[in-house]
């Protein structure tokens, strides 16, 4: 079978628990193979179980892990802290050039935009000219709040 994305997790256990062996083939191989075969690249389950067929005739798969108890949850919560870890930079990298684009200075002011002082400037001043109406006294009775 062809590992995208979780789809084939709930059909490789059913048949590892009835004794069917269970081989994987990597996606990008059955992307290059296909093209190899009919010189397009248009995708449709027909061709692909064809192509499928061809890698795990030919060898080129590999054997499916499946962890069991305690190391399948790790490897669960390790996947999902790796996505989570990535859609935070995502977000960090889409706020620093927003920053860059309407407040420049803010980054060189506050080295460590996630901070507390940081966080509550951007939420309440988020553009340079609120800072300036606000000046230096406003500036430092609102950071008395905190």
């Amino acid at each position: 079978m062809e590992p995208t994305e979780h789809y084939w997790k709930g059909l490789a256990w059913f048949l590892k628990q009835n004794g069917i062996p269970v081989v994987m083939v990597n996606t990008y191989h059955v992307k290059k193979a296909k093209e190899l075969d009919d010189n397009t690249q248009t995708k449709s389950d027909r061709k692909d179980v064809f192509v499928i067929a061809k890698l795990v005739k030919d060898g080129r798969y590999s054997k499916v892990y499946l962890p069991e108890g305690v190391y399948a949850e790790l490897r669960v919560l390790s996947n999902t802290h790796s996505q989570m870890r990535a859609k935070l930079n995502v977000v960090k990298n889409m706020l620093v050039a927003i920053l860059d684009e309407y407040f420049p200075e803010f980054v060189k002011v506050f080295k460590n935009f996630e901070g507390k002082l940081a966080t509550h400037a951007l939420y309440h001043f988020p553009f340079p000219q609120q800072v300036i109406e606000l000046g230096p006294d406003g500036w430092l009775l609102n950071l008395k709040r905190l």
